[in-house]
Formats: C-alpha cells, sequence, structure tokens
C-alpha cells in the first residue's frame, strides 16, 4: 500500500513546497532577464502589494510578504534607487516609513504583467479548473495551519 510518510525528506509537505518555490523563483528570474527586466520575484512582489495597498509601512510589507524587516529594506533602498518607490516619514512616528510605488513602478509592473501571466499559465499547464481550485484550498489550509504552529512556537520561545 502506498501512503503518506512525513519522515521521508522526498515525501515531506516542505520539501514539495521548498523545491517548488526554488524552480518557480529560478524560472522567473532567468524568464525576466530573457525580456530584459533586472528584477527579482521579490521586488515585484512588493510593487504589486503597493499598486494595491499604497502607503504600506515597510513592517507592513515585511507582515505581508512573511519576511525580516532587515531583508524588506535592503529590497525597498533597491526599489527607490531606481525610482519605483518613494519613502515617506510619517509624522507621528519618525521611525516608520510609508512607501509609495512611483508611475516607474507602475509602468514597471505594466510592462511585466504580460509576462507575468504568460509564465503563470505554463506553469499551470495540464491542471484543469478543479484541481487549481483544490490546490489553491489546500496549500490554503497549510498555510493556515503554519500560522499557528508559528505563533505557538513564537509565543513560546518568547515566554
Amino acid at each position: 500500500m502506498n501512503h503518506f510518510d512525513p519522515t521521508q525528506v522526498g515525501e515531506a509537505i516542505g520539501h514539495y513546497i521548498g523545491n517548488a518555490h526554488i524552480m518557480l523563483r529560478k524560472v522567473m528570474i532567468f524568464y525576466l532577464k530573457e525580456h530584459n527586466l533586472n528584477f527579482t520575484p521579490e521586488q515585484l512582489i512588493i510593487l504589486k502589494r503597493l499598486r494595491f495597498e499604497n502607503g504600506l509601512t515597510q513592517n507592513e510589507i515585511a507582515h505581508h510578504l512573511l519576511r525580516d524587516s532587515a531583508s524588506i529594506t535592503r529590497i525597498i533602498d533597491g526599489l527607490e534607487k531606481r525610482n519605483l518607490v518613494v519613502r515617506k516619514k510619517i509624522a507621528t512616528d519618525r521611525r516608520a516609513n510609508q512607501v509609495f510605488i512611483t508611475e516607474a513602478g507602475e509602468d514597471v509592473l505594466n510592462r511585466i504583467f504580460p509576462l507575468a501571466m504568460k509564465l503563470n499559465a505554463q506553469f499551470m499547464e495540464g491542471l484543469d479548473e478543479s484541481e487549481i481550485e483544490v490546490f489553491k484550498k489546500v496549500i490554503g489550509k497549510i498555510l493556515e495551519n503554519a500560522s499557528s504552529v508559528s505563533e505557538k512556537v513564537c509565543h513560546t520561545e518568547q515566554s
């Protein structure tokens, strides 16, 4: 009988998710460079997030993207140097910055969006709508569970 054994590294869900992430990221970077677009997926995710929630603080961006503040700061530094975002101090909290996408940042997203959609379609090739919906539901549940475990573990470590 063939069953799932989470103790086997090759069968662990994290192994599959990690490998998928590495492969998708690698392909995306290569694909963008092939089209003379020198961006990382993380840079594009931040720009996309700001398109829909402009003016987030750096900490809010870090929270939404499940990243540490230092790595978000480095990514935003790079985007700011390219005039794709601007930072504005918050009057009530001098330590915090809001981040806003610029017109140039919007232009980048408009150029990249069709390419990203084409690539996404290639990633989903051979999957029907019901399989995609099941995948989204399952991965959503895994993320909920991981978040719950993370809160418990982090809370325990801080106590």
